[in-house]
């Protein structure tokens, strides 16, 4: 494997792992904040969305190098 490629992979897992911890985290803040069900509902799939097209747009710039 050469350095390109390990330095790839090193940014890969860590992407992963901080948009997997900020995802979690913002889950848990709008769970404990909003407390009416149908704000609620509309909170989590914004915050579903914002992430998702985060992460499209994390593995589009990773695949792009």
């Amino acid at each position: 494997m050469t350095d390109m490629e390990k330095k790839r992979m090193v940014k890969l897992v860590a992407g992963s792992a901080v948009y997997t911890l900020a995802t979690l985290k913002t889950r848990s803040i709008l769970d404990k904040k909003i407390q009416r069900q149908p704000h609620k509902d509309i909170a989590i799939q914004l915050n579903s969305t914002f992430w998702a097209i985060c992460l499209i747009l994390y593995n589009y710039h990773m695949k792009k190098e």
